[in-house]
């Protein structure tokens, strides 16, 4: 779907659209399906001679985990290739799956929506292993990196994989950011590889403490592609090197102006202050008039991150944004802006919280960096058969009543347990 495709609708028409199905559980993929999965992805990876080394592979049978960095598209070719000629399930983001999901569900993917906690994919990822019996591939990254290297990975991850008890093995690829970077989706000629690790075997997974596993998974997950590149003296040629690179760049580090940053060509410029990068054939950047303050792309974008960073702790984060996609529900239009001013954040928060106050306690330390202006807060009551719930809830509804910044809060508390959808 692209973006010039959006079509906008009313509350009402929303609410009466058919839901997407998350709950039911992953087919296993169609032969057909299958044979014709191989035929579009393992070609190409030929062409691409893309190189994939197996460690210890012959010590493991399906079905099992199998856990992939994701840099582009083509991830999922490479993984098509590796598994040859076994059948996945794969986890895949439900926009993956507009105007294409009955193709999606019969050739085994899962859907997922983005950056939220899913119980239900749980047991579609069990019935993938113990039922279809086929392999369960993961992305925990959750999004294609910016700048081809490794993203956070969440520490649930390690206490998913225990609970499954099933071998796990990591499929890492180096280069496929070079190949496509999500801000210039013009292919380069760039060899690339990938390295499948048998990671833990299931008495692994019993025996060594959470910690331990999150710290081996954190250890496999390593990548850099620009370190790659260096290290394996890639070269890339054309005249696009730089190109929607402001993308990603976006904080001039001379003038520290933001969106000023523009690029054409192989230059990375501020038409604000007038500097000029210019990214060589190894993607090291180049200061043309002046000191190079930074020589790689990741060195930037970290410089970013923790600039932001102080920023919010400081409570000194200020932005304005324009937007037409967020509905005020008060006035019934469309802002025309979300708004950070004045060290508050104007666009009203709802949080919807139930029996987890020590969880809620490091997200309130969130909102207490940003200030929301408005909170709204609903809350399910406590079960009826879980006597733990009463206190649990109370102390829940609480910490997440108890803000130390200028703020109006409005409350929905639910005395008895309404399940999903029922405390509107």
């Amino acid at each position: 779907m692209k973006i010039q495709d959006i079509e906008y609708r009313t509350l009402k028409e929303v609410n009466e659209m058919e839901r997407f199905d998350l709950k039911s559980m992953p087919k296993r993929a169609k032969w057909y399906l299958q044979v014709l999965a191989w035929l579009l992805s393992i070609p190409e990876t030929f062409f691409r001679k893309v190189k994939i080394i197996k460690v210890n592979m012959d010590k493991v049978k399906s079905p099992y985990v199998l856990l992939c960095n994701h840099n582009s598209f083509f991830d999922f070719k490479v993984a098509t290739r590796a598994l040859f000629p076994r059948r996945a399930n794969y986890v895949v983001a439900v926009d993956g799956f507009i105007n294409r999901e009955s193709l999606m569900r019969n050739v085994g993917c899962l859907g997922k929506r983005k950056f939220v906690s899913d119980p239900a994919i749980v047991k579609q990822l069990k019935h993938t292993l113990e039922v279809n019996k086929s392999i369960a591939v993961i992305y925990p990254e959750a999004r294609y990196s910016l700048i081809g290297t490794t993203a956070i990975l969440p520490e649930s991850l390690g206490k998913l994989i225990k609970m499954f008890k099933y071998p796990v093995v990591t499929l890492i690829s180096h280069g496929h950011h070079l190949h496509e970077p999500v801000w210039n989706l013009i292919k380069r000629k760039v060899p690339v590889k990938s390295v499948m690790t048998y990671l833990f075997s299931k008495d692994d997974l019993e025996n060594l403490s959470l910690q331990e596993v999150n710290n081996r998974l954190k250890e496999a997950f390593y990548y850099n592609d620009y370190e790659y590149q260096i290290n394996n003296d890639i070269k890339i040629k054309g005249n696009n090197r730089a190109k929607n690179l402001h993308k990603v760049l976006y904080r001039c580090p001379h003038c520290l102006s933001d969106f000023t940053m523009n690029s054409e060509n192989n230059n990375l410029f501020c038409d604000n202050c007038h500097h000029n990068y210019y990214v060589d054939e190894h993607n090291r950047l180049n200061e043309t008039n002046g000191e190079t303050l930074f020589n790689f792309i990741p060195d930037w974008f970290e410089w970013q991150r923790s600039e932001v960073r102080k920023e919010i702790d400081n409570g000194k984060y200020n932005i304005i944004t324009p937007s037409k996609d967020v509905f005020d529900q008060e006035n019934l239009k469309f802002m025309s802006e979300i708004s950070v001013k004045n060290n508050l954040f104007s666009t009203p928060i709802l949080l919807i919280i139930f029996n987890r106050p020590e969880k809620l306690k490091g997200l309130m330390e969130i909102l207490s960096k940003i200030k929301p202006e408005k909170l709204y807060i609903s809350a399910d009551g406590p079960r009826k058969d879980n006597q733990n719930d009463i206190e649990l809830c109370r102390r829940a509804r609480e910490i997440a009543t108890n803000v130390d910044w200028p703020c109006e809060i409005h409350t929905n508390f639910a005395t008895e347990n309404l399940g999903l959808g029922g405390n509107g």
